[in-house]
């Protein structure tokens, strides 16, 4: 997986990121949880986009990323405030950090491109690492369904002023894997254009699976919940799912939230602690 070309497009053909409603789940966690952070890792950062906000809510934050091309981006983006961010490039599983951390992020299916469950695993456990012992730790994944019925095998395309892309998706169904074959053009000057090629993988995980990586990793208490609308707070409608997953003994204690629509729901959100 590369990012050679597409950090210098990703903002303009990523606007339509959910970002204010992540920053919202991201609330609606901190506030069920209790915690009130110092420092954020922000796991997957990219461009930095979530970082000024993140900034609104903690004194501190921890831009992570394996693209070096995302994180100089990211870098030019905070220069202002330099002295309140830090940045780290490396993998989910490679996560190290000096001092832990009061919450780790990681927003728009950064964990899907881990393409093993031994990896995933491994990602957790640096994650639980990272965090302090009471620190809290809120993803979000694409669901098998959303890359089995929703990707699918098809061809996208984006075209803004100044940027465009081509995308042509491959599903593997039994995999749970998607491959996404990207060709951008940045505009360089007013009659050229810069062509890059690139080859992006994803893996979708069931929930399952998740979960059990979750336990390994150390993590006690997991909340899940389907899409981008609920609340942590909404015990009227929720389940506790752990023997109705198969997760019993050393498990981890797993809440749902509006259980029944998780198999049809394109995004999964985790908080664990």
């Amino acid at each position: 997986m590369r990012y050679e070309g597409f950090a210098s497009v990703y903002d303009r053909l990523m606007r339509d990121v959910p970002y204010e409603r992540f920053l919202a789940i991201l609330d609606d966690a901190l506030a069920y949880a209790g915690v009130v952070p110092a420092r954020i890792i922000d796991l997957g950062c990219g461009t930095g986009a979530l970082m000024p906000a993140l900034l609104e809510r903690a004194s501190f934050v921890i831009g992570v990323d394996p693209a070096e091309q995302m994180l100089a981006v990211a870098a030019e983006r905070m220069a202002g405030v330099s002295h309140r961010v830090s940045f780290l490039q490396a993998s989910a599983a490679d996560l190290r950090v000096s001092r832990q951390a009061d919450c780790c992020v990681a927003f728009c299916d950064v964990l899907n491109y881990v393409m093993t469950w031994e990896e995933l695993t491994a990602s957790f456990t640096a994650v639980r690492r990272a965090v302090k012992p009471d620190g809290l730790f809120l993803f979000d994944l694409h669901s098998p369904y959303k890359i089995t019925h929703h990707i699918g095998d098809n061809v996208y395309y984006d075209v803004t002023p100044d940027a465009a892309a081509l995308m042509n998706t491959t599903v593997d169904p039994p995999g749970l894997t998607v491959v996404y074959e990207l060709t951008l053009f940045a505009r360089e000057s007013a009659q050229l254009y810069r062509r890059f090629d690139e080859e992006h993988r994803q893996r979708a995980y069931g929930l399952t699976d998740v979960v059990s990586a979750l336990g390994r990793a150390g993590f006690v208490e997991v909340t899940v919940a389907g899409d981008l609308s609920f609340a942590w707070n909404d015990e009227a409608n929720t389940q506790a799912k752990g023997e109705a997953m198969g997760m019993k003994g050393a498990s981890p204690h797993v809440r749902t939230i509006a259980g029944e629509s998780m198999d049809t729901a394109l995004r999964w959100f985790f908080l664990a602690r």
